[in-house]
């Protein structure tokens, strides 16, 4: 059986992969399948996405079901990756109302991340969903929505891919003139308290901040990055462009994976947007800035790479990042990209979701994975946050202390499974489904 594994690299399984093209082999599938889960396209950095036994990949189901040019209301399976989406609704100026930092996921994979983005207001995909129809574990087809079974909607959303397949998703798109954003970089030696971010007002439609992972505590450098949606209207042509990492990448990167290496990365960052002047930056290099090589996690090596992503209250956030670049000058530890979002959302699901601040950081697989594991488990008790689990691979269900929301997720997930039919290694890692 071939060999399959999520973005970050560190775990393999070799399951039977099912591919159904049709509504009716899903239904059928599902059905005849004992135990199972879905599987889009595997962006998902940790084993979220993965089951050892049974995986239904969703990949030949991407169809536009519905496209509504006036109000911008459009339905699509949930296999629909949204690279092959964009170049459908770019051409009548709209967008994702809200995106992922890479543009090779699936729609029904941002659905079940409950995905977040760089949006100053309503930063949550779910906040623009207005319904789903999902296949539950028995092969009925479920159309929910937020008034509609919104019980099992509340559920779905976020819910990592347990309560069944989504078949179909319908949601609101973002009309826009342009591919050009307007912008501001605010460059920062210092980040003193939270107030700092809040520089981002109505002017703009984005915010995201990158620090410095060779920071120090209590001297937290980086840059405040700011756009808005260019107002004169222009015709839009885009074309997806794919490169690929070379041997060359994977094998400087390989004999470079020190103190140097991460240091030249963070500097080079830096430098190429402090010596930038233009005044305008384009779509793909703002939320896809990753995609310029659609293969770059293989430059972490054959053990692959981690990333924690936790969701930290405000007030605790600088005390936070002060222990935490403690830690990594302390240890001879660096990230090789930290990343800062502000979220906010009224109402609260299951996985990732509410106020706070996202932090994100990404680590090689190496000798220094345990003290990385044990410190972020640590310090959950102290700042009470909580890790995204779509980005998950660590965690045990001795550590989820403090996430109220994933107890009642799991007790509601355990009445709708039926002899642990739809599971991932995650599912089980946590205790949800073993």
């Amino acid at each position: 059986m071939k060999k399959i594994t999520s973005w970050g690299r560190s775990k393999f399984v070799s399951p039977n992969l099912i591919e159904p093209d049709t509504k009716e082999s899903l239904q059928n599938t599902i059905i005849s399948t004992k135990n199972f889960l879905t599987f889009g396209n595997g962006r998902s950095y940790g084993d979220v996405c993965l089951n050892k036994l049974n995986l239904i990949c969703t990949r030949k189901l991407n169809k536009v079901i519905l496209y509504k040019k006036k109000s911008g209301i459009i339905e699509v399976e949930s296999g629909l990756l949204v690279s092959d989406l964009l170049p459908i609704i770019l051409k009548d100026n709209f967008f994702l109302p809200v995106t992922a930092g890479t543009k090779f996921v699936t729609i029904g994979g941002m659905v079940a991340n409950n995905v977040h983005g760089k949006n100053i207001k309503k930063n949550y995909f779910s906040d623009y969903i207005h319904s789903l129809k999902v296949f539950d574990v028995d092969g009925n087809l479920i159309e929910c929505s937020k008034k509609k079974n919104k019980n099992f909607f509340d559920l779905t959303v976020g819910g990592i891919g347990l309560t069944g397949v989504i078949y179909s998703i319908r949601f609101q798109l973002k009309k826009i003139n342009s591919l050009k954003l307007e912008k501001k970089n605010i460059f920062f030696k210092n980040l003193k308290n939270i107030s700092d971010f809040k520089i981002s007002n109505s002017k703009y439609d984005y915010a995201v901040t990158w620090l410095d992972s060779f920071s120090s505590c209590n001297n937290i450098r980086g840059i405040h990055f700011f756009t808005k949606h260019h107002k004169k209207k222009e015709k839009i042509n885009f074309k997806i462009k794919k490169k690929r990492i070379t041997f060359l990448h994977e094998y400087l990167f390989k004999l470079f994976d020190n103190f140097y290496l991460y240091r030249f990365v963070n500097l080079f960052f830096f430098l190429s947007h402090y010596l930038n002047f233009k005044k305008y930056t384009n779509l793909e290099n703002f939320f896809y800035v990753q995609d310029k090589y659609i293969d770059w996690n293989k430059i972490y090596g054959k053990k692959g790479m981690i990333e924690f992503h936790i969701l930290v209250p405000e007030n605790f956030i600088i005390k936070f990042l002060n222990e935490f670049f403690f830690f990594c000058k302390k240890n001879k530890i660096f990230s090789n990209l930290i990343v800062l979002k502000r979220l906010k959302q009224k109402k609260k699901y299951i996985n990732f979701s509410g106020d706070g601040v996202s932090f994100s950081a990404d680590f090689s697989v190496n000798d220094n994975y345990s003290k990385i594991k044990n410190f972020f488990i640590k310090k959950q008790s102290k700042y009470f946050y909580n890790f995204y689990y779509a980005k998950d691979s660590v965690v045990s269900k001795k550590e989820i202390i403090f996430d109220k929301q994933f107890y009642m997720f799991k007790k509601k997930i355990t009445s709708l499974s039926k002899n642990k039919k739809i599971s991932s290694i995650l599912s089980d890692r946590l205790g949800i489904t073993k």
